[in-house]
């Protein structure tokens, strides 16, 4: 084959591959006046979330958003592809890379950056320019993992607390307002019972907590020895993962022969399903309540759907 024949066809492959790739040839660096130009950016305080730093940045590359200021250029051809960013010392230089739609690139907007090798501390957050000028956006914290996992723990509180006065059009209602809610050891929860079907069931666990309802007019039911109360649980995960994981294996038991031939609280009514790093577990001692399990499961999914403080999404 001809010498210059060769380069050609290595040149086109390595054209080829790199179009085929993200559309990689028609990557475009953002500067800071490009930003501007489709609407300008924010950069909000900074999350933790299955044991990485996040920190949130919002842009819509395609112009059609004010995000800060007006937009002054459409890109309707281009589409969100990924932030750069580097650390130094306590600040944080990063940039923006849009392409062309195709693949797993298909949206406008961005979210944002998990960061690697951050540690805990104030930091500068820079947009770093082709030229290295920078742009100071603002300070932000990244807290102690210890304080976050204290932070998190306070926010089912309150939406349970919320829960459970909701429920209170269930004719439900809970004896106390504060300190209703009860924190359970893993080892010390009745379903550690139930044997090596369960093992690693609270793999990654950081809390229980427990709460019971109970119907308004008790003493009809009690009288039957109806026991009239539904046992609300939450358990907090390290992240969605570890609670994923421990959904299958309750999800498995329930298929089990040793399910159905359990203690009083496993052939009772129960119910469970996860919300991110959390499980709820509904049960009660009550066939009779059955119906009402359901009933408090989408009150509660109505309040996690709600926006606001109280939403866990």
């Amino acid at each position: 084959m001809d010498k210059n024949l060769k380069i050609l066809l290595v040149l086109f492959m390595v054209f080829f591959c790199k179009l085929s790739d993200g559309k990689a040839l028609f990557d475009r660096r953002f500067n800071w006046d490009d930003i501007q130009e489709v609407g300008g950016l924010t950069v909000d305080k900074p999350e933790r979330n299955d044991a990485q730093y996040f920190i949130p940045i919002f842009c819509d590359v395609s112009g059609a958003q004010e995000v800060t200021v007006k937009p002054q250029k459409l890109n309707s051809g281009l589409v969100f592809k990924e932030f750069k960013y580097k650390i130094k010392g306590n600040r944080i230089y990063f940039y923006l890379v849009a392409t062309l739609p195709g693949g797993k690139y298909k949206s406008p907007k961005t979210k944002g950056i998990y960061l690697k090798g951050i540690k805990p501390g104030d930091y500068e957050v820079y947009y770093l320019d082709s030229d290295k000028k920078s742009v100071l956006l603002r300070t932000v914290e990244f807290k102690n993992p210890e304080e976050v996992r204290q932070e998190q723990l306070k926010e089912p509180t309150d939406y349970l607390k919320k829960t459970i006065i909701l429920l209170e059009s269930l004719d439900f209602y809970s004896q106390e307002r504060d300190g209703i809610f009860r924190r359970i050891e893993p080892t010390e929860h009745w379903l550690c019972k139930n044997g090596k079907e369960l093992e690693g069931i609270f793999s990654g666990i950081k809390e229980i907590r427990s709460v019971y309802i109970k119907k308004s007019i008790p003493e009809i039911y009690e009288s039957q020895k109806y026991f009239p109360e539904v046992f609300v649980e939450e358990w907090v995960f390290e992240g969605k993962e570890k609670a994923r994981e421990s959904i299958s294996r309750l999800d498995k038991f329930r298929e089990s022969d040793k399910m159905a031939a359990g203690d009083l609280l496993l052939k009772a009514p129960i119910i469970w399903w996860q919300e991110g790093e959390r499980i709820y577990v509904l049960h009660t001692r009550a066939e009779m309540f059955r119906d009402y399990l359901t009933k408090i499961e989408k009150t509660m999914k109505d309040v996690l759907s709600q926006p606001g403080p109280e939403s866990l999404h």
